[in-house]
């Protein structure tokens, strides 16, 4: 499956202030799901902006459910159930920050999504 992801201007200009002692970095909350990662006439995968400021054709945000701490990585646990999502084509995440702020925006290869699935996307914030 391919994947793309672009960590948002926002947020690297967050994280050199918290690196000055300017301001402290505020912790990942929310997921954005969305269906316009890709091209919807060949399927590849769409570059993200790093300067967008939600995920590609986003329809639903949600609360994160889990985050785990594994060395310099944050593993971020997040599920879109059998009501959330029908008849689309997921193919973009966005990560959010306490403050609503855009992180990061992962793209992939899109995923069909009917009520007998529920998609479940472990994402990594490399630090």
């Amino acid at each position: 499956m391919a994947v793309k992801k672009a960590v948002t201007i926002t947020r690297r200009t967050k994280s050199a202030e918290a690196s000055a002692g300017v301001d402290t970095l505020t912790a990942i909350a929310q997921v954005g799901w969305g269906d316009g990662g890709h091209d919807s006439s060949t399927g590849d995968v769409n570059d993200p902006d790093p300067d967008g400021t939600q995920a590609a054709g986003e329809f639903l945000v949600k609360d994160i459910e889990n985050v785990t701490v594994n060395g310099t990585n944050a593993v971020i646990e997040v599920v879109l159930s059998a009501d959330e999502g029908n008849g689309r084509n997921i193919s973009s995440v966005a990560l959010y920050d306490e403050d609503a702020d855009p992180v990061v925006f992962v793209n992939f290869s899109p995923k069909g999504k009917d009520s007998d699935t529920i998609i479940e996307i472990d994402l990594t914030e490399e630090h």
